[in-house]
């Protein structure tokens, strides 16, 4: 596999962790450097994690994962989306300012899993192109971490601008990355 080839894996499986990225930093007040590159090397780590996952177990899980990941994906992130909202239009409803989203170990440990399951279908797939996982699995964590970084500063200037409806754009953003993992 050459480095171009490698370089568009590596975009294509990061997408859905970039666009996480720019709904947290949409919605997550107040945005620290800390939880910027924790959330991206969480996304990083399982991003190039899951491809050597995949790789190794190729054979065994193939099936599986094959037949349930979309909707493994699909239910953690709408219930993630969908919680937001609620959780915003609920504190709107009650008159007060809505209080911005808290950082959340658990919350971004579930988004890194539900954004790198295609990761770990890709892993079956380079098992079978003959690659250097370690180089690829690489290559691919350190792109994604790049990307999630600049996601979260995008989606934090974004929300200068929408204050609080950021919250509920941050939802939708999770709940239509839901519905694409169902559609492919």
């Amino acid at each position: 596999m050459n480095i171009l080839t490698l370089l568009l894996l590596a975009i294509a499986l990061s997408a859905d962790a970039f666009a996480v990225s720019i709904s947290l930093g949409l919605s997550i007040k107040p945005l620290k450097r800390f939880y910027i590159l924790f959330s991206s090397a969480m996304f990083g780590l399982f991003q190039g994690f899951m491809p050597l996952l995949g790789y190794l177990s190729s054979i065994t899980l193939k099936n599986i994962v094959e037949k349930y990941s979309s909707w493994i994906a699909f239910i953690l992130l709408f219930i993630i989306g969908a919680k937001m909202i609620y959780e915003t239009i609920k504190e709107m409803k009650s008159k007060e300012e809505p209080q911005d989203a808290k950082f959340s170990f658990k919350n971004i440990f579930i988004l890194a899993i539900a954004t790198s399951i295609d990761a770990f279908a890709s892993g079956i797939s380079l098992a079978m192109l003959n690659v250097n996982i370690l180089i690829a699995t690489s290559f691919i964590a350190i792109i994604t971490f790049a990307l999630c970084i600049c996601g979260f500063y995008f989606g934090k200037e974004i929300g200068e601008v929408f204050k609080h409806k950021a919250q509920i754009l941050g939802g939708l953003v999770l709940i239509a990355i839901a519905f694409k993992s169902l559609i492919g």
